[in-house]
């Protein structure tokens, strides 16, 4: 997400931008390395990913281009991998440090829409267009189950247990059964803090929600954005949020619990 060609970078505590990088072409996807070094975004009509620097949005280098769109990205663990899902329906492995391709996962089919690895590195995660959600195991790469009727914008808990669905749909990656549904639209974007207590995600308007993980309940909230935000990735320290989206910000966060 990002016609405007930016990333912005914000401080989830105050609501206040950190810092901004423009002149990456369209924007449809952003990450934070568990590390805290980089962001990827894929950039430049989602042809190219591209990772920033953290802490300057300095561009640190580039991978790509590479034939397909890339609709989602998500580091594992230890920073040395990135997943990306991509349309026409591929789901590719990249080497961080090599730029090069590690392994491909999918290569064809609904256009993969969410990509994630759990935080314990167990569990490798792809979500399609058709609403069908695939895991693997992230050591050995051996598909584990297909879970059908979850929906293409989904989250992973840190230790692998739960998939988090836009709508609110939370099954069980073990068994693949719905375990619960939680009070919340099917949304543009969501991610899971990482200690799983706090579900943030945007819906494609103006606006970025944090609801209880455990309750349902809303808790914080960022309003008064002028134009639509339509991906989210969160911190390693579940501090910062990172937004891209075809939007001038003019708002604060509000937190209401």
């Amino acid at each position: 997400a990002g016609a405007d060609g930016a990333v912005r970078k914000w401080d989830v505590a105050s609501g206040k931008q950190i810092w901004l990088r423009e002149g990456l072409g369209s924007i449809h996807a952003v990450a934070a390395s568990p590390n805290g070094k980089f962001l990827a975004a894929a950039t430049n009509g989602a042809q190219q990913i591209t990772l920033l620097d953290s802490e300057s949005g300095e561009v640190a280098t580039t991978m790509g281009p590479k034939g397909h769109k890339t609709h989602s990205l998500a580091f594992s663990p230890d920073g040395k991998f990135l997943l990306a899902g991509d349309y026409p329906g591929a789901t590719t492995l990249w080497n961080v440090e090599s730029g090069e391709v590690e392994r491909i996962l999918t290569a064809k089919g609904p256009s993969i829409e969410t990509v994630a690895i759990s935080r314990d590195g167990r569990i490798a995660m792809a979500a399609d267009y058709e609403d069908t959600i695939r895991l693997w195991d992230a050591h050995d790469w051996k598909l584990l189950r297909e879970i059908r009727g979850g929906y293409r914008d989904a989250a992973l808990s840190s230790d692998g247990r739960f998939v988090v669905c836009g709508g609110g749909k939370v099954f069980d990656t073990q068994s693949g059964k719905l375990v619960k549904t939680l009070a919340m639209p099917k949304v543009g974007s969501i991610q899971l803090t990482p200690d799983d207590r706090h579900v943030v995600f945007c819906q494609g308007s103006s606006q970025l929600r944090v609801i209880d993980f455990a309750s349902g309940q809303e808790v914080a909230s960022a309003e008064n954005a002028t134009q639509a935000l339509n991906e989210v990735a969160v911190s390693p320290d579940g501090r910062h949020a990172v937004t891209g989206g075809g939007w001038k910000w003019d708002g604060k966060m509000v937190r209401s619990g």
